[in-house]
């Protein structure tokens, strides 16, 4: 009788066991897989693919406006509204693509480089800015500028404060306490 009491009693523990292991893989494996999902999108558009693996510059067609022998934008005559640049970008069909990311404006590059740096922006998650309607936006954040504000931008830097030169005593800070060591610490 005691053995079946201490086989039963062991059955349980063991069942109890593989209850609390199940519930730990399970609990772990979706906090896994919701960052596996997110890293794995993240690197697709990295790559310059979208959530399909297509490529995500064969999305759009974009003809390059040039004016004077110079680039003056790049215009997305065709666009797939459930692509990436769409879904990303929220481009429109005749948006003109005037600035690209931390590079500025498209005026000085050729147009060769002004859609591959366009291709590049949605890989690095760059910012592009358009002229839609008459307005300057900001994509993919939509915020809208003032008119001609890309261009008159001036960043003032802050005025240089003068503070006095530092001793050898004031860069040596020696706590308190130790104030009658302060010759022996350096």
């Amino acid at each position: 009788m005691q053995r079946s009491i201490g086989a039963g009693f062991g059955l349980v523990a063991f069942m109890i066991a593989i209850a609390i292991s199940l519930w730990m893989w399970g609990s772990y494996t979706a906090e896994v897989s919701k960052y596996g999902t997110k890293a794995q999108k993240q690197a697709q558009q990295f790559s310059g693919h979208d959530e399909n693996g297509c490529v995500a510059s064969k999305s759009l067609t974009l003809a390059s406006e040039v004016q004077n022998g110079r680039l003056k934008y790049v215009l997305v005559e065709a666009i797939d509204p459930q692509g990436a640049y769409a879904k990303w970008f929220h481009l429109q069909q005749n948006d003109a693509i005037i600035a690209v990311g931390p590079l500025g404006e498209l005026r000085d590059q050729d147009a060769g480089m002004a859609e591959a740096l366009i291709a590049e922006a949605y890989q690095r998650q760059w910012e592009l800015t358009v002229m839609r309607g008459g307005k300057k936006i900001v994509l993919p954040e939509g915020r809208v500028l003032d008119d001609g504000s890309l261009a008159n931008q001036v960043s003032v830097a802050p005025a240089p404060t003068t503070q006095p030169a530092k001793t050898a005593q004031d860069e040596h800070v020696v706590p308190k306490e130790l104030g009658p060591l302060r010759g022996l610490i350096r």
